[in-house]
C-alpha cells in the first residue's frame, strides 16, 4: 500500500492497492488550470476521476477517499 501526504496540512491518507491489479497507488497532480488531484496505479495505469480544489476543500482527500471506496459484496 502506498502512503501519500494530503495537502493543506491534513494527515496522511493510506491508499488501498489498485482494485484491478493490486498494484501500488499514488497521488498525482495536474496543475493545469484550477489544479486537479487524482490517484493512479503505478502498475496498470488505472486512474481515478480528477477532483478540483474548491472552496478550500482539499482535493487530495477527495481523490483518496474515492479511490479507497470498495463495493460491498453479498454472499
Amino acid at each position: 500500500m502506498a502512503t501519500t501526504a494530503c495537502g493543506g496540512g491534513l494527515s496522511m491518507a493510506e491508499l488501498k492497492p489498485c482494485p484491478f491489479c493490486g498494484g501500488e497507488a499514488e497521488l498525482e497532480h495536474d496543475d493545469i488550470g484550477r489544479g486537479y488531484s487524482y490517484i493512479r496505479c503505478t502498475h496498470c495505469g488505472l486512474k481515478s476521476p480528477s477532483f478540483i480544489k474548491a472552496f478550500d476543500r482539499a482535493s487530495d482527500n477527495d481523490a483518496a477517499n474515492y479511490w479507497n471506496r470498495r463495493a460491498k459484496h453479498e454472499d
